[in-house]
């Protein structure tokens, strides 16, 4: 995943530094008010965007070191040293078994949500099914008792 954010940058600010070397070659030649002024706009808003960009890279870094922080606090390991102060191997996977539980844990939590949501669904159904069927054998007595009651009439007559 760093590396292809990595990857990214690179070609982001290789973009921005060619961009930039074509406003130069654009500001030396000849050329008319509108395209000069379009030209300068374009470079304040590049210009704006390098600075944006350079503040979004710098609080990813903050959040990275945040966490790491928090993770260091979770883990409670004592580091390896290493020569360019990289995470040992272990302290990598440990790092991963930990992700994958809580994933898990994660995952175990939406379908005890959607389990629940389901069942009170069900119950829901159920007791307008039963309340449909109660009316339904109320509407069967009461044509019953209409039948009967005009058969003896007719009878009677």
């Amino acid at each position: 995943m760093w590396r292809s954010m990595l990857k990214c940058h690179q070609k982001q600010f290789q973009a921005v530094m060619e961009s930039k070397t074509r406003a130069l070659r654009a500001n030396t030649g000849f050329q008319r008010d509108s395209s000069l002024r379009a030209t300068l706009e374009l470079e304040v808003q590049l210009l704006s965007w390098c600075s944006h960009f350079n503040d979004w890279i710098c609080s990813q870094k903050s959040y990275v070191e945040s966490l790491n922080g928090w993770l260091l606090r979770c883990l409670k390991y004592e580091q390896e040293e290493t020569p360019d102060d990289r995470p040992s191997l272990l302290v990598v996977l440990e790092l991963l078994q930990f992700l994958q539980l809580w994933e898990r844990q994660d995952e175990e939590r939406r379908q005890r949500i959607k389990v629940e949501y389901l069942s009170k669904d069900y119950k829901k159904r159920l007791t307008m099914l039963q309340q449909k069927r109660g009316r339904a054998r109320a509407r069967c007595e009461a044509l019953e008792n209409f039948t009967s009651e005009a058969l003896r009439a007719h009878e009677q007559a």
